[in-house]
């Protein structure tokens, strides 16, 4: 026991000295020039495709115009005021059209039917008059002031959407834009969240009822009606 028990203590030491010796060289390996380099920065971040449409509409698209909003533009009163003149003047116009076309149809029908002996259906006319260049010509009177008429109509809704939508549709272009150029970025395009419902607005405070009198007395005195007198 004695001179081995004596080299037990020291044989441990020795050990763990090796063990920190061991350690050592495992750190002063991942210091060398072998070590891993650092991992490279990040690439810049993509442009942000929206950037030019918050820029120029900060708070999102903008509200569409209502008839009263609308109808303080004077200008934009007497730009419809003109349409409308001018749609009076195009119904007029294809109403003449229309009546020459009938007039003349009208009388065919009759020197027709004196030279047949009958009255002739309108199948007959439209096969007789197919190729009569007068009557072809009314007809295409009424087809120009009819088409005229319909651009009229296109023209005042244009008009009305031009003013109605205002700036909204500047918006909408630019967003177009800025979703394409997303999608050609590989980006998903921009998924605006609904609107919230607006909060109800609050009720009116309810005015004060009217104090009631108390007594017939003071009841005559507000309303001015004289009492009855009482029954003996």
């Amino acid at each position: 026991m004695s001179m081995q028990t004596a080299r037990l203590p020291r044989a441990a030491k020795c050990i763990a000295v090796c063990a920190l010796i061991a350690l050592g060289a495992l750190f002063s390996q991942g210091c060398g020039d072998d070590a891993e380099p650092a991992a490279a920065p990040a690439r810049d971040a993509a442009p942000n495709p929206y950037a030019a449409l918050d820029a120029k509409f900060p708070e999102g698209r903008p509200a569409v115009l209502g008839p009263e909003e609308r109808a303080q533009d004077p200008a934009y009163l007497d730009a419809l005021s003109a349409l409308q003149a001018k749609r009076t003047e195009l119904s007029q116009t294809l109403a003449a059209a229309q009546a020459k076309v009938d007039a003349f149809r009208k009388q065919y029908a009759t020197d027709a039917a004196k030279r047949i002996g009958r009255q002739p259906t309108e199948e007959d006319l439209d096969a007789s008059l197919h190729d009569h260049a007068h009557y072809q010509s009314l007809l295409k009177a009424v087809t120009d002031a009819q088409a005229a008429l319909a651009a009229n109509r296109a023209e005042a809704i244009a008009c009305i959407n031009a003013k109605r939508l205002g700036k909204a549709s500047e918006y909408d272009a630019l967003r177009r834009q800025a979703d394409r150029a997303a999608l050609a970025a590989g980006l998903p395009a921009r998924d605006d969240a609904p609107a919230q419902p607006a909060a109800p607005a609050a009720k009116p405070a309810e005015a004060p009822k009217p104090a009631v009198p108390e007594t017939v007395e003071a009841l005559s005195k507000a309303t001015g009606i004289p009492v009855a007198p009482k029954a003996n």
